[in-house]
């Protein structure tokens, strides 16, 4: 019956110590994802840096890791690379990343910013940069300040249809976030919806 008890204790030792050192191999692999980025230089996420930024320059994140970053395992389609980072506080950082994605049978990339806690875990990341103009308009960019911890992310979409009266004529629906990166639930602290008409190319 010792013997029993004893072995019981050691199996739950055993586990305890193994849920500890995955604990903190997680949290080691994303401080060691902040350490080795480039420190920021970059306020403006406009297309045009999207279109230029080359992975090949990049370091690519190990498929060990990238759950960590997305919440799912990466698929044949998929690969993220690291652009920059900078301090938010003292216990939060964001990590800026180059994503390749599939959809509708066509690769897609994107820039993200995930804000991380603690290296512990991501607890949000934002489309910073992107495009989708395949029938209709949708233009993701972005404007960091730093210096205040500030993220204003600018969203265009078009609408379905031109409108019958006006067959080259598009409305664009611009939608502008101000966030607060350093702020507790990383607040909005500022919205504004717009729109103007756009030309449509024959």
């Amino acid at each position: 019956m010792k013997k029993i008890i004893i072995l019981v204790i050691g199996l739950v030792l055993l586990t305890f110590f193994s849920f500890d050192k995955v604990e903190k191999s997680r949290d080691n692999n994303l401080c060691d994802i902040i350490n080795i980025s480039p420190n920021n230089k970059i306020n403006n996420f406009d297309l045009n840096h999207l279109f230029k930024i080359k992975k090949n320059k990049l370091l690519k994140i190990d498929n060990k890791i990238y759950p960590f970053l997305f919440d799912n395992k990466p698929s044949t389609f998929d690969a993220a690379y690291i652009i920059s980072q900078f301090s938010v506080s003292k216990n939060r950082k964001a990590l800026i990343i180059l994503n390749y994605f599939a959809e509708c049978d066509s690769e897609k990339k994107e820039i993200r910013l995930f804000i991380i806690e603690n290296c512990k875990k991501v607890i949000a990341d934002y489309q910073i940069s992107y495009v989708d103009n395949e029938g209709t308009t949708y233009e993701v960019t972005s404007k960091l300040n730093i210096k205040n911890k500030l993220l204003k992310i600018k969203i265009d979409t078009s609408s379905e249809w031109s409108s019958e009266n006006q067959p080259n004529i598009d409305t664009i629906f611009t939608e502008c976030n101000l966030i607060k990166l350093s702020s507790i639930k990383l607040d909005t602290i500022h919205k504004k919806h717009s729109y103007y008409l756009k030309k449509i190319s024959n």
